[in-house]
């Protein structure tokens, strides 16, 4: 499933850089999302709609013995959920030239590890 809009309900703040450099001791983010007043409830009046797609079959089985399963599994999700964006976006009001990206875990691991060194 995916939900359109979540991306409309908070804004983001980034704290200033010596907080960010705190919180990442303690590997919490220096981002913070605002939303009505001093809260995080999100805006009012913002439409989300969720769609789904067909679910995907898969074999119970423990995911560190067959890393192969796992990727072959994720690559159907990611790409049932790019079809989902492209195929509802504008009905969300979303523009033909927006994007969705995902990055694998590994990646992110590897960004988040930069971001701590810079």
């Amino acid at each position: 499933g995916f939900c359109f809009g979540e991306k409309w309900i908070h804004k983001t703040v980034q704290l200033p850089g010596f907080i960010q450099g705190l919180m990442r001791r303690w590997k919490m983010s220096g981002t913070m999302l605002k939303g009505r007043g001093p809260s995080f409830l999100g805006f009012l009046g913002v439409p989300l709609g969720f769609v789904w797609a067909e679910p995907i079959r898969v074999k119970k089985m423990n995911p560190a013995e067959n890393k192969a399963y796992v990727d072959e599994v994720f690559a159907e999700v990611e790409v049932a959920t790019r079809e989902l964006f492209e195929r509802y976006k504008e009905r969300f009001g979303y523009g033909p030239e927006e994007t969705l990206s995902m990055i694998p875990v590994e990646e992110a691991k590897v960004a988040g590890r930069h971001a701590k060194s810079s």
